[in-house]
């Protein structure tokens, strides 16, 4: 049986980068709105844990800065410091 580990995500970028030469670390910020049956508006907003290895890496501390939207295309890893995190594959950089 075959399985898929893939996440894509558009948020704002709400750290900088922490970038080492090697590996770049990165918070984004994603939002929904929603109302529910009986009328009452709700907003949830999540913060996820960004890291990026590599060449991407180096784009990501070359390309990005916080408060910048971004299209994050990856998978999901866990490790001992974090629940999860979202390694990336490929990122846009988009324009409001």
């Amino acid at each position: 049986m075959k399985t898929l580990n893939k996440i894509t995500l558009i948020g704002a970028i709400s750290t900088d980068i922490n970038y080492n030469g090697e590996i770049a670390n990165f918070t984004i910020v994603t939002s929904r709105k929603w109302t529910t049956s009986s009328g009452e508006e709700k907003n949830e907003t999540v913060h996820h844990p960004i890291v990026a290895f590599g060449k991407v890496a180096e784009l990501c501390n070359k390309l990005l800065a916080k408060s910048m939207k971004v299209y994050i295309d990856g998978r999901v890893n866990r490790n001992d410091k974090v629940p999860y995190e979202v390694v990336v594959n490929d990122m846009i950089v988009l324009k409001e």
